[in-house]
């Protein structure tokens, strides 16, 4: 396997490995809690999209840029310590929503962040799921299995300095119907503690207010220093202020190019 030059740089991933193994944990109230807000998340995000094509190689290096993607670490609104944030389809309606939902009720992870733990060890805690289909479920299994890709996109984490900054989620918002002239719309409405997303019209969006929340990524082709370079397609959103990122724009990024983008306004 292909290290790339970040890897080197953090010592040996497979020796690594052995001394500080990846394990996914359960679902902690206080983990999600300390989510850094939306508006916080955005100023991070503009000071750190430049290593979104850094971590978007590791999961073409391991297969995996078809089933799951990079996540934008937020916190939208507060949840009950016995409560979860869990999302539903309507695909009939080409809709999703999240809503926060008792966890008795059995729910599937779909979005997790990295952590060290009290032994030096990684620990990757889900923060969102999804409600239970077979496809769900086997993604969420697979993403358990993937030892030695969590504990590389961990490591390139912590390196870049974006713990708090970058989650792993699943592409299971992609089900969604959307076509070339659409982008996906996540709309918050925090009294009612509701997050919509669908399709919308791009010539109806303001993309100068775009803050883009979900990448995945794929090759295209062209050879560069380290291999075939990486492209990214983004799901994105925007609320209240806008941060711009007019000095820091993905198609300006190595390797790295938007294609699908999403928008989220929130509805007070």
């Amino acid at each position: 396997m292909r290290v790339g030059p970040l890897a080197r740089e953090y010592g040996d991933v497979m020796e690594d490995k052995l001394n500080t193994p990846a394990i996914v944990g359960k679902y902690h109230p206080g983990i999600y809690d300390r989510l850094n807000s939306f508006r916080t998340a955005r100023l991070l995000l503009a000071r750190n999209r430049q290593h979104i094509h850094h971590l978007g190689d590791v999961f073409l290096r391991h297969g995996l840029h078809e089933r799951f993607g990079l996540g934008l670490l937020h916190k939208r609104f507060d949840l009950f310590g016995d409560e979860h944030l869990v999302r539903t389809f309507e695909l009939r309606h080409g809709v999703a929503y999240k809503t926060p939902t008792p966890r008795r009720m059995y729910a599937v992870p779909c979005m997790w962040r990295a952590q060290r733990g009290p032994r030096g060890q990684w620990l990757f805690y889900p923060l969102e799921f999804a409600s239970y289909s077979e496809v769900a479920e086997r993604r969420a299994d697979e993403f358990e299995t993937q030892r030695l890709f969590l504990f590389e996109i961990a490591q390139y984490l912590e390196g870049l300095g974006v713990l708090d900054v970058f989650g792993i989620a699943t592409t299971g918002i992609l089900a969604l119907p959307c076509r070339e002239s659409e982008i996906l719309v996540e709309v918050a409405e925090m009294h009612r503690r509701l997050l919509t997303v669908q399709a919308e019209p791009r010539m109806g969006t303001s993309h100068d207010a775009l803050t883009e929340t979900f990448w995945t990524f794929h090759r295209d082709g062209r050879p560069t220093e380290f291999g075939p370079a990486v492209q990214c397609r983004t799901v994105a959103s925007v609320a209240g202020e806008t941060i711009n990122a007019a000095s820091h724009p993905i198609s300006s990024m190595p390797q790295v190019r938007p294609i699908v983008a999403a928008v989220a306004m929130e509805s007070m």
